[in-house]
């Protein structure tokens, strides 16, 4: 047996060794980077320095796909509303994707895509109401969120 051959066969041993106890190894990586942070942390803003443009590319396709725009969704949604991407999807579910004022689906577009329905929330207290399409989520905006407004409208429509 080569010398290189000898060498194939440990690296085949050690390779399936490694599957068999990726546990253990995880263990070992995982203990040996809280150790090292401070070097794993350097090499990794020294290598986005260099590589700029990868960088910039690969933040783009992260932030285009589904995993990146449902990420930014849940922090969007958590920072201004005090709800995540699950509890909307729930509350979307329970509207059957209809606004909860004219029980119509959303159909207001942006760049040829459907918005989703807005979430309505007091602007006083912060509270979550429910959700409504852009048109409900306007009219209710720009009443200020006063009943008597939208009362006074009412009137003036029948009227009319």
């Amino acid at each position: 047996m080569t010398t290189s051959e000898s060498r194939h066969l440990d690296l085949d041993y050690y390779s399936k060794y490694k599957k068999a106890h990726k546990e253990h190894y995880a263990e070992v990586n995982h203990t040996h980077y809280i150790n090292n942070r401070e070097s794993y942390l350097e090499r990794a803003k020294d290598w986005v320095a260099a590589n700029p443009i990868k960088v910039k590319k690969s933040s783009l396709k992260y932030r285009r796909s589904k995993k990146g725009i449902d990420s930014h969704l849940n922090g969007t949604f958590r920072r201004k509303y005090g709800i995540s991407l699950e509890q909307y999807s729930t509350m979307l579910d329970l509207q059957n994707n209809k606004c909860a004022i004219c029980n119509h689906e959303e159909t207001a577009r942006r760049k040829g895509i459907v918005r989703r329905l807005s979430i309505d929330h007091c602007h006083t207290t912060k509270r979550v109401r429910k959700l409504l399409c852009g048109k409900c989520n306007t009219m209710i905006g720009h009443a200020n969120d006063s009943i008597e407004r939208l009362e006074q409208a009412i009137r003036y429509l029948r009227e009319s």
